[in-house]
């Protein structure tokens, strides 16, 4: 999946000009970033003791790779767009306990469906800005834990879209409960 992305990617680069119509559905597959929840878990100290307690306390490292995202849009007027997205993540937890050597692992995923609302800024034909908030839940399972659900959010405050108008590039700062960075990823307006 990665190359095939990565090969949409560098046609749009390439070949800007792949189709001529500008639609009011667009579908966007994007790669990135990496799992808030990665983000603002892995604090625990790990190393040299320096209290004597922390030889009883769990100590933990967390492990994520890429999130995927899904997004849909539907652009009632040109600067406004509404629609969703679904998020994939995962999250490898390990744990273990200094004064007995006790480990054990888990992972997590997590899929989330957020309501999304994008602004785009006015801008030239090939190279869009926009702005996007997206609010929803989030479901977490793993193997030793029973299933979540919370609520989640998103905020990209600048992403922008290059090439074509049917088929284009895009790429976006994101912050919130889903995703901590940026993401790449391809985009199909019809």
């Amino acid at each position: 999946m990665k190359k095939m992305l990565l090969a949409a990617l560098a046609a749009c680069l390439l070949f800007p000009g792949l189709s001529k119509a500008q639609g009011r559905h667009e579908i966007n597959l994007f790669i990135g970033g990496y799992n808030s929840q990665y983000a603002s878990a892995n604090t625990n100290f790990v190393g040299p003791y320096n209290d004597l307690y922390a030889i009883y306390e769990y100590q933990h490292t967390y492990e994520t790779g890429p999130v995927y995202t899904l997004s849909y849009g539907y652009a009632p007027i040109r600067w406004i767009s509404v629609g969703a997205q679904v998020n994939y993540g995962k999250v490898g937890v390990s744990t273990w306990r200094a004064v007995d050597n006790s480990w054990s692992s888990d992972k997590m995923e997590n899929i989330s469906v957020l309501p999304q609302v994008k602004f785009h800024i006015p801008s030239s034909r090939h190279f869009r800005l926009y702005g996007k908030l997206a609010l929803g839940a989030t479901l977490s399972s793993s193997l030793t834990a029973k299933q979540t659900v919370k609520a989640a959010y998103e905020w990209v405050p600048i992403g922008f879209e290059w090439a074509g108008q049917f088929f284009y590039g895009t790429a976006e700062l994101a912050t919130g409960t889903v995703i901590q960075g940026g993401r790449i990823g391809i985009g199909f307006r019809f």
